[in-house]
């Protein structure tokens, strides 16, 4: 499988705190079946003032230490984007950290606020759009304006953005709500992408191979490969 959304980097924000646990997260995520992992550390100006120019010696190191762990995951560096106007001016300096390419659109992981969609969202999406940048919505599942009513999600779809949902969606650890809208946008084919969003071994782990044998059952191998394998091979650029 390939994890394009996990928080693997040490000290950079809510994932692992150090080295050691770093280490030990990227462990267990090849134990999982991930054999390739896009470390997306949050980039959120008010809170994780993360840019890629910040994040690539951390990521280096971490490369290092798996590799001398003799940890086989091949490691990648992205970014989970907040969003916000203040993204602006780190894509004018081009410090955002994309998860990679759709033909000619740079593929972004975009996360909407927790509490809701801010009014304008969409005119900053087709912003985004506008200069070859497609959102991929993290966990919009999980987000309290879609849980309440998920219609709100379906016009970003439309112009244009991809769905990544959370394993631990799919297995009921963000709650029944959560779970019932993951499920809602899979009978829609409306998700993309599937992804740990692991940040440590306690109590948000690596959990995607439990996750895909609850979609295998409901919706069949070959659909689960397009969302662990398929697909985010295609936006990696390597082969599935």
């Amino acid at each position: 499988m390939i994890d394009l959304h996990c928080h693997l980097l040490p000290g950079v924000d809510d994932g692992p705190r150090d080295m050691k646990e770093a280490v030990a997260l990227c462990k267990a995520s090849y134990v999982d079946g991930v054999r390739m992992a896009v470390a997306t550390s949050h980039v959120y100006p008010a809170r994780w003032d993360n840019r890629a120019p910040s994040l690539r010696p951390v990521f280096e190191q971490l490369k290092q230490a798996i590799g001398e762990a003799g940890i086989p995951l091949e490691l990648r560096m992205g970014g989970e984007v907040r969003f916000g106007d203040d993204i602006l001016p780190l894509l004018d300096k081009e410090e955002i950290p994309f998860l990679g390419h759709d033909g000619k659109y740079h593929v972004m992981l975009l996360e909407f606020p927790d509490a809701g969609i801010p009014v304008g969202s969409d005119a900053l999406v087709r912003h985004l759009l506008g200069r070859g940048i497609r959102p991929l919505i993290a966990h919009p599942e999980r987000n309290e304006a879609v849980k309440a009513k998920p219609e709100r999600l379906y016009p970003f779809l439309d112009i244009g953005c991809w769905v990544q949902l959370t394993a631990g969606s799919v297995l009921g650890q963000f709650g029944k709500t959560a779970k019932s809208v993951a499920f809602k946008l899979m009978e829609m084919d409306a998700v993309n992408v599937l992804a740990s969003d692991c940040h440590n071994l306690e109590y948000r782990p690596p959990n995607m191979g439990e996750a895909c044998k609850v979609i295998v059952k409901q919706f069949g191998a070959d659909y689960c490969d397009v969302l662990v394998n398929r697909n985010p091979a295609r936006i990696a650029g390597i082969a599935a």
